[in-house]
């Protein structure tokens, strides 16, 4: 399997990707249809603020099958403005990992 560009200190930990593409992935995930050497796998909001949310939307890199998290925004009103990436052009993804955790839930007895 070929790993993708290494650093010194061992496997890239960011990288960009063109807009075209980080824009299509964003359409695109509801179905994980892939795009551009990339597959959209898991989509998650991270925060919320007054105007808008803030999402990850973790891709898999299909040639080294790399995780990589894909920053985005989406306004929470039909008439707020929104930029969906914070970034003009090229858009930063970093590298993540799959981790299993445990989460306890309290139900009614």
């Amino acid at each position: 399997m070929k790993l993708g560009p290494l650093l010194e200190n061992g496997p890239e930990k960011t990288h960009t990707l063109p807009r075209q593409t980080a824009e299509a992935l964003h359409e695109l995930k509801t179905y994980r249809t892939p795009y551009g050497g990339y597959t959209p796998i898991h989509d998650e909001q991270t925060d919320t603020r007054r105007w808008v949310s803030t999402h990850r939307l973790i891709i898999r890199r299909d040639s080294d099958h790399s995780l990589w998290a894909l920053p985005y925004e989406m306004p929470l009103t039909e008439y707020q403005d929104c930029d969906t990436f914070l970034e003009p052009g090229a858009v930063t993804v970093h590298r993540v990992r799959a981790e299993q955790v445990t989460v306890n839930r309290y139900v009614d007895v």
